[in-house]
């Protein structure tokens, strides 16, 4: 088997990268810039490859491996996602990927940024990660199958503007076994919505340059240049300085336009070249609690102990009816200028019953835990009640846009699967939105 990955997830065109494989040689690499057409930049016939020993702990701590070869990465490659695509003599495929950003001189338009912290948290590669055994998940290691490609088939996480299908839970588990992918390849990676906002954008003339999340945290002048950040599909885990960064740019001037949902939900740390995220334990296991540092304490961002509740940047608001429309309350924070444009009913998930039906919890939840809404109920409310738990049982995903004086205009859809709407079948009402908000948010045009 052979895989790989990049010592940096990222590279600003002009430099250098420096990829670690495993497997047994000799392979064949190919670089390609993957959009609505695949561009195939560079290729290797032959390159040497030997198998690299994983370590017990490599989801926690990376695989530690040596570099394999070193890619000069040319000025003229455009920004955006390649592919690293490693064949071996066998014919056995393996993939890897990195983001090549645009130099400060050459920005304009707009800058999608990959949600590559939400990947890292969810990438179960080496056998654990943020839902299952780890606290600190590595990025030197190779993402999970299903990330990067997969067969297009259902794999029962696309949203559908018509008729929804009889759910099916086994349809997933069906796809993911025939075709031995990551059970969590269905929640997170490029495949999943990023890939599909590009293709259509790309197809339509948009372009725009890709960064990923952790350029965000290291590089304050990440968004320097640009009109316009966007957000697409799952983006959950944000560190404090991945927020300072968007809400700097939003101060002076530039929009952010949140193609997603769940946006921004835990907060994370980033130590070297790892993530740590306590999640439901913060409260109770995170050292930062009790000290001048717990406003980075890693738990959900509505929780009171970080002071920036997700609302202020609106992912989704408490709601009230004025004439028969729904409008922001701006009671949990959300900013005043808040103009709702649409809601949907949403319910976080629970383990107790609602309505007589019970909403299971996740599975992979610790079972002395409570489940999302019990959750959330403590940390916000101070209680696990009924009456606790029923007032944020309904809530709502907003479709919403605000612009405070002298500030960018925010735009966010409150949902994840905007993308589907877009790719492979386009519908007309969310493609005419997307346009409209690239048009209006500075989106460059070919």
């Amino acid at each position: 088997m052979i895989e790989g990955y990049p010592l940096q997830l990222s590279v600003v065109a002009g430099g250098t990268l420096q990829i670690c494989c495993s497997g047994q040689g000799p392979m064949a690499v190919e670089i390609l810039r993957d959009g609505a057409v695949a561009e195939l930049v560079w290729r290797s016939d032959r390159i040497e490859v030997e198998p690299q020993a994983t370590p017990s702990d490599a989801a926690q701590q990376g695989c530690g491996w040596k570099p394999t070869f070193e890619l000069s990465v040319q000025a003229t490659w455009r920004s955006g996602l390649y592919l690293i695509r490693m064949t071996g003599p066998d014919e056995e495929v393996g993939l890897a990927s990195f983001v090549v950003r645009s130099p400060v001189g050459a920005r304009s338009g707009s800058l999608l940024v990959l949600a590559t912290t939400t990947w890292n948290a969810y990438n179960d590669w080496g056998g654990a990660n943020l839902y299952e055994g780890a606290k600190t998940v590595s990025f030197q290691r190779p993402w999970c199958r299903g990330y990067l490609d997969r067969p297009d088939e259902p794999t029962g996480r696309h949203a559908r503007t018509g008729p929804t299908p009889d759910p099916d839970s086994t349809e997933l588990q069906s796809y993911v076994a025939r075709h031995g992918l990551s059970m969590r390849c269905a929640e997170a990676g490029w495949m999943s919505w990023e890939r599909r906002f590009v293709r259509w954008a790309e197809a339509r003339g948009w372009r725009m340059d890709v960064a990923q999340s952790t350029d965000l945290h290291h590089d304050p002048a990440a968004l320097d240049g640009y009109d316009s950040v966007l957000s697409v599909g799952h983006d959950e885990y944000w560190s404090a300085q991945m927020r300072d960064t968007v809400e700097a740019f939003v101060a002076n001037g530039g929009n952010a336009a949140f193609f997603s949902g769940n946006t921004a939900f835990w907060q994370i740390r980033i130590e070297g070249d790892a993530m740590i995220a306590h999640k439901y334990e913060a409260p109770w296991t995170d050292p930062v609690i009790g000290t001048a540092d717990e406003t980075t304490m890693t738990g959900m961002w509505s929780d009171p102990l970080t002071g920036r509740p997700t609302s202020s940047s609106a992912d989704g608001c408490e709601l009230r009816r004025v004439d028969g429309l729904p409008e922001a309350t701006s009671a949990d924070g959300t900013p005043e200028e808040m103009v709702v444009l649409a809601t949907s009913p949403a319910h976080l998930w629970s383990s107790t019953p609602d309505d007589g039906v019970e909403v299971p919890a996740f599975a992979d939840h610790p079972a002395d835990l409570p489940a999302d809404l019990e959750y959330v109920a403590l940390r916000l409310l101070g209680d696990m009640d009924p009456g606790s738990t029923a007032r944020l049982a309904a809530g709502n995903a907003v479709m919403g846009v605000f612009q405070r004086t002298g500030e960018g205009m925010v735009l966010t859809v409150g949902c994840t699967d905007w993308a589907y709407g877009l790719e492979p079948d386009p519908d007309p009402a969310v493609s005419r939105i997307t346009d409209n908000v690239l048009g209006r948010f500075g989106t460059d045009r070919s």
